[in-house]
């Protein structure tokens, strides 16, 4: 396949390209994307329950790698944990810096 179809949109933070990506590693990169498409993707501003298992299908990382990507992103503020979902699947949302912090 060669080049991507005519887009429509998952809506990402212009400082992700401005200022993170020359600083994160594959991993955090990778979750931090993929954690964008499955919320903000799917307009789910408030989290969406992601299990470790949904993010190394998406990402194509080890479940160790998936854990390090989480831990960094965490760090960074990029993203956070909004609470557990069914089966006690952690929620995870985009931080936006204008949101109160948890």
């Amino acid at each position: 396949m060669t080049g991507y179809p005519t887009p429509n949109h998952t809506q990402t933070p212009n400082d992700l390209f401005d200022f993170d990506l020359r600083e994160m590693g594959l991993a955090e990169l990778k979750v931090t994307l993929a954690i964008i498409r499955k919320t903000l993707g799917f307009h789910k501003m408030g989290g969406e329950a992601i299990s470790f298992s949904q993010l190394e299908e998406m990402t194509g990382l080890t479940r160790p790698a998936v854990n390090e990507g989480i831990k960094l992103a965490l760090a960074r503020g990029r993203i956070q944990r909004t609470g557990k979902g069914a089966r006690g699947v952690n929620l995870y949302a985009v931080k936006f810096s204008d949101q109160l912090s948890k």
